[in-house]
């Protein structure tokens, strides 16, 4: 029976080491997912309100004639220093929002957000193995094995 409890207590280690893998996987994935959508919105706010006051500012709306006064303490004539700051705001904003764009893609958050996916499916998958089958001599030495391959193709994600 010695050599069952030893199976028995592989495995629940084994099982300990996946579950602790999923926990990392799953944060690092949470990580990815939380920049992507901050630089995601960044751009889109930045473009928006970018858009907005432009669009103002070449019909010579309100919004971008108060934004000039605010800039300069007085309302601006056609084409005076405050329509000059507001293009420095807009040029600004969309500087902030392009570079929340090129950041996000630089960065392959996307791509970091699949592989941590399926580097999660990869270790459900193995949990399912464990569990559903008995504790074999063989059986825990393929989940071992299936675990360092799973860490060696993901390795960015396991400290």
């Amino acid at each position: 029976m010695a050599g069952v409890d030893t199976l028995e207590s592989d495995r629940e280690r084994l099982v300990e080491h996946i579950r602790a893998a999923v926990h990392q996987v799953r944060r690092a994935g949470r990580r990815y997912r939380r920049i992507s959508s901050a630089l995601l919105l960044i751009g889109l706010l930045c473009g928006a309100v970018s858009t907005t006051l432009a669009g103002d500012a070449f019909r010579g709306g309100a919004v971008a004639a108060r934004t000039a006064q605010a800039t300069t303490g007085r309302v601006p004539a056609e084409l005076a220093r405050g329509w000059r700051n507001v293009c420095g705001i807009i040029a600004v904003l969309t500087l902030a929002g392009t570079l929340a764009t090129g950041i996000n893609s630089i960065l392959k958050l996307s791509d970091h957000q699949a592989r941590a996916t399926a580097c999660l499916a990869a270790l459900g998958a193995l949990q399912t193995d464990l569990f559903g089958g008995d504790a074999q001599p063989a059986s825990i030495a393929r989940a071992k094995s299936a675990l360092e391959n799973i860490r060696i193709q993901y390795d960015e994600y396991f400290p």
